[in-house]
């Protein structure tokens, strides 16, 4: 699951910004300093799929419901608690997320979970091509604190 994550990450970030991460730089991402601690330790988690949801309950006798999200009756995923669900919460917060970024930027970025996974490898650029580092580290910032918020929340 780890190796998937990472692939990813790779790929979305290739797609987003013409730019392939190695895994090393992927790992050396999630100790960014534009992050908080807590949302480290989740990033981690996440990459590592060291949460105890879905899958992780089918194997607990009596307790294989767990598995499945309250709201929608679906898989329970990393992906689907931080992009699919339907719970009110979760669509509030990245509608403030984008609003907040459409304040200062233009062309918020399509969420994936690899784009969500490896938001301090953004390489937005400047008018003139070269990295636009305010805007990297205001993205870094907003999706990984929504991200951590969402599954606190959770």
């Amino acid at each position: 699951s780890t190796i998937c994550n990472l692939d990813r990450v790779r790929f979305c970030t290739a797609d987003a910004f013409d730019f392939v991460p190695s895994d090393s730089m992927i790992w050396t991402s999630i100790r960014s300093t534009n992050l908080r601690r807590q949302t480290r330790n989740f990033l981690w988690k996440a990459m590592h799929e060291g949460f105890h949801i879905g899958q992780f309950w089918d194997h607990v006798q009596h307790l294989e419901h767990l598995g499945l999200c309250s709201q929608c009756r679906l898989p329970e995923t990393m992906e689907h608690i931080l992009l699919e669900c339907t719970l009110p919460a979760q669509q509030t917060i990245w509608n403030l997320t984008k609003d907040l970024w459409k304040i200062r930027f233009n062309g918020w970025p399509t969420p994936n979970l690899g784009l969500l996974l490896g938001c301090a490898l953004t390489k937005f650029k400047t008018p003139r091509g070269s990295q636009n580092h305010s805007k990297n580290r205001f993205f870094t910032i907003i999706v990984s604190t929504s991200m951590y918020l969402i599954c606190v929340m959770r």
